[in-house]
């Protein structure tokens, strides 16, 4: 067996670049600013909501105020949704940056800002369940 004799100079180390975020904050921003949105068309919605639920507490399943209260809960959960659905676009860009090793800081406090009115949501809609009694 031969050995290699001399002296090698290792190789420059290459210059490591900084990981780039999967989004910008404008980009972050206008995400959460949709779910703010629906966010307040579901707090406009409630007084509505809780007013017919009110007047349809015990009634008969078949009655007409029954049925406006369940569709005013209805319409709650559907606003509901389109918050879920900021949500969603910051859950899909949290796992793009968790695979690329980008930050997630921003990612993550907007999610957890998205869940607080997400909580307030369930809330409300869960007392009006109850309310209604079904």
């Amino acid at each position: 067996m031969e050995r290699v004799a001399g002296q090698f100079r290792p190789a420059p180390p290459q210059s490591a670049e900084a990981i780039r975020p999967v989004a910008s904050e404008k980009e972050i921003s206008e995400i959460v600013g949709r779910a703010d949105e629906a966010h307040r068309r579901f707090l406009a919605r409630r007084a509505d909501a809780r007013r017919l639920v009110e007047s349809a507490r015990l009634t008969n399943i078949e009655s007409n105020v029954r049925q406006r209260a369940l569709i005013a809960l209805a319409d709650l959960a559907s606003l509901r949704s389109d918050t879920v659905l900021s949500l969603g676009d910051l859950d899909l860009l949290r796992a793009e940056a968790e695979t690329t090793f980008a930050p997630t800081d921003d990612i993550f406090q907007a999610q957890a800002r998205i869940g607080l009115s997400l909580n307030v949501q369930n809330g409300i809609i869960n007392s009006l369940w109850a309310d209604l009694g079904q």
